[in-house]
């Protein structure tokens, strides 16, 4: 499937691997394989991962999707610091760096927020609007 993925959408690749790392790091655990669980590697950092991962989706296709009348490039400028953020988490996680790896999702979720209040508060129509004269 990561092979197949479309590489215009950089969420369903980050989804593969994230699914990929829950069987190695759960499952097979679980099933008394040797998955990187039994390495000492906490899952703490993917719950936020997945939790960023999911916002970020749930923000794209209600607000950037929902209104094709909007130029979003400023949110998405904002969107592809959210997922440079979790890269970098991702990859901190993958090395054991779970301290650094909550504080990128951290950062990445308050990216998140901000990017939804604009959107909420309904500043970002009105600065258009002021951009259009």
């Amino acid at each position: 499937m990561l092979d197949r993925a479309d590489e215009s959408n950089r969420v369903i690749p980050y989804a593969i691997r994230n699914e990929l790392r829950f069987y190695d790091r759960t499952l097979l655990s679980e099933l008394g394989g040797t998955g990187a669980a039994s390495g000492g590697s906490s899952e703490s950092a993917d719950v936020p991962l997945a939790r960023v991962a999911e916002r970020r989706e749930d923000l794209e296709d209600r607000y950037v999707e929902g209104r094709r009348d909007h130029n979003h490039s400023i949110p998405l400028h904002f969107l592809s610091l959210v997922d440079a953020l979790a890269d970098e988490a991702e990859r901190a996680a993958a090395t054991g760096d779970d301290a650094r790896a909550a504080g990128l999702c951290a950062a990445a979720d308050e990216t998140l927020d901000h990017v939804t209040q604009l959107y909420e508060r309904n500043e970002y129509s009105v600065m258009l609007r002021r951009l259009r004269g």
